[in-house]
């Protein structure tokens, strides 16, 4: 199973600093999760990607698309 805090720290690395909404969305789910149950997990991938969703939509620009790639597994 792929493990959130890393797949966050992998995002951090190429959404642009200025993106502070959606930085600290993820972050907050990263850190949730490292007190969270194994069953619980679910919950807090599925806030990343809703902070994915609301923050970026569609991707365009080539940070998106990396980010998209990287919480998608690809």
């Amino acid at each position: 199973m792929r493990n959130l805090s890393d797949v966050v720290d992998k995002m951090l690395e190429v959404i642009p600093v200025e993106n502070e909404s959606l930085i600290n969305q993820i972050k907050a789910a990263r850190q949730s999760s490292l007190f969270a149950a194994p069953e619980m997990q679910s919950v807090f991938w599925n806030e990343c990607a809703s902070a994915l969703i609301s923050e970026i939509g569609e991707p365009v620009v080539e940070w998106q698309k990396q980010v998209a790639a990287i919480f998608s597994g690809v």
